[in-house]
């Protein structure tokens, strides 16, 4: 089966660089041989804000803030070490990095390249990007890293609200370090117009659409209606700026490839940062490369919108932000390569540190000496709470458990729509997690280990498992929340209950 890197991410995303670059060449005809079009839109300005670009930019980000969850910010204390490597990356490293990275380049490096003007302006850009960590595309890179969704979730959303707060200050501080001087009103006006807005909007959207047709029509019929708009509305914009932006494109074609130097180099060193500090942390591969995802990516629209907002649609300092779009892509999908190709870096999530004590030994005696223990089935998604509850199993094996099952299911509605051409790379990759659970067994004793990789329904796959291996006892974790249950096995606890013919022993997630 042919397999691909880039199975999971759209057409459109797959190749937004070619976007951008078509979108540049149209920009840049329309304001050299159209050049009314570019000036009859620019007389659209309310506050030294382009009406035209704020209704394209609204489009772009408000179908992003619906799709986050933050509900799920009641859950931040459960297993908050991913998140701190998130905060402190993306707030205390990322912005101050891009600034000296860029500073470095653009004022030593090309000096006899780009003029001190020109230099100001690229670093402004490139301050606005190393300020604004992704809350969109993050989704499609922790899916093809096969991250943790519910975790990413959390991970977007607190950082959606931490841009309210820290996104101006820092902004601030490092233009006014850079000798750029900028209003503080224009600034606030920024975040106000294109994160308070379409963040408002996001949730009460969200909120009252779920109220009334639930969160599955809202998922799988809802958001999608959107994804066009968002398309149009970011094409459009490029097309709108780059014709604008027509006389510093032809005057210096060769900055576009030094801009982007910095913006590459920086987008490297954050993902190894939070990638490699999360190994160090002992985190789960599923938590680091999120972690490590959210902070190399960029929150360009927003990054661009402030631009326009600050400088002008025809400012040097939009083109950097502009340049961020158009080398995302191809580095982000280098680094989600890297990230598939390290999970033996990280620690089987057995393994992963836990965050409150095993239940004591002899609990579990009467299981596994009771006849439960003659075939126990271990349902897992290598999750934490899955984790957690492999403990358990290892409790059971350390009083006399004498089979033991290790599953995994690739659940179908997951992989179906687009991830099917990586099947076999996933089953290589789960079966050799399930290989490192079952040597982790026989180490403490157990005398008979089995391992299966299902594909399928997964409570489907369970139940049929536990009737044909004559199963005597079930150990799940369970997850205890009810977000995006098509993609977690705590989700399918229940029906794995109903319809288990052998007693089911669900272990609760961490607390």
């Amino acid at each position: 089966m042919k397999r691909s890197k880039t199975d999971g991410i759209s057409f459109f995303e797959r190749n937004l660089s070619l976007w951008v670059i078509l979108c540049m060449v149209a920009g840049v005809l329309i304001g050299k041989f159209l050049p009314a079009i570019p000036a009859e839109l620019a007389k659209f300005e309310y506050a030294k804000v382009s009406i035209p670009i704020a209704v394209l930019i609204w489009l772009m980000i408000y179908p992003m803030m619906m799709k986050v969850d933050f509900a799920s910010i009641k859950n931040v204390g459960k297993n908050p070490t991913g998140l701190y490597v998130t905060w402190v990356v993306n707030w205390l490293i990322k912005p101050f990095t891009m600034f000296g990275i860029a500073a470095f380049f653009f004022y030593i490096v090309f000096k006899s390249l780009i003029s001190p003007e020109l230099a100001k302006a690229y670093l402004a850009g490139a301050v606005l990007l190393g300020a604004a960590p992704c809350t969109a595309m993050v989704f499609v890179w922790s899916h093809l890293t096969r991250g943790n969704p519910a975790y990413t979730v959390v991970q977007v959303a607190t950082n959606d609200l931490i841009i309210l707060i820290a996104f101006t200050p820092i902004v601030a501080l490092l233009l006014g370090v850079g000798g750029i001087s900028i209003p503080w009103n224009t600034l606030l006006l920024s975040v106000f117009l294109f994160v308070v807005i379409p963040l408002a909007g996001g949730i009460t959207t969200r909120h009252l659409v779920i109220k009334n047709r639930g969160e599955e029509y809202f998922n799988k019929s809802f958001i999608p209606k959107f994804n066009n708009v968002t398309i149009g509305g970011l094409l459009l914009t490029l097309v709108l700026i780059f014709s604008f932006q027509g006389d510093i494109i032809l005057g210096n074609p060769l900055h576009i490839l030094l801009i982007a130097v910095p913006l590459v180099i920086q987008t490297f060193l954050i993902f190894f940062i939070g990638y490699l500090s999360s190994q160090k942390l002992k985190l789960s591969h599923d938590v680091a490369a999120p972690a490590g995802m959210i902070g190399a990516s960029n929150f360009f629209e927003l990054s661009v919108a402030v631009a326009i907002t600050l400088f002008g649609a025809s400012s040097p300092a939009v083109l950097a932000t502009i340049v961020g779009v158009l080398v995302e892509v191809p580095v982000m999908l280098v680094l989600v390569k890297i990230a598939n190709r390290t999970t033996s870096w990280f620690p089987a999530q057995a393994s992963v540190k836990r965050e409150r004590e095993i239940s004591p030994v002899k609990a579990y005696e009467p299981l596994a000496r009771g006849g439960f223990g003659d075939h126990v089935l271990f349902a897992t998604d290598f999750s934490e709470m899955a984790a957690n509850a492999f403990t358990c199993i290892e409790q059971l094996v350390a009083q006399g458990a004498r089979k033991v099952t290790l599953v995994h299911v690739q659940d179908k509605t997951e992989l179906e729509q687009h991830l099917m051409g990586r099947l076999e790379e996933f089953n290589a990759q789960d079966r050799g997690r399930l290989e490192s659970l079952k040597q982790t067994l026989l180490n403490k004793g157990a005398s008979q280990v089995e391992i299966e990789v299902c594909y399928g329904v997964p409570f489907q796959e369970i139940t049929r498992l536990i009737k044909e291996r004559n199963v005597r006892l079930v150990v799940m974790g369970m997850q205890g929340r009810g977000f995006a249950g098509e993609f977690f096995l705590g989700s399918v606890s229940h029906n794995v209950a109903r319809h288990s013919v052998a007693p089911l022993l669900l272990i609760p997630g961490l607390r």
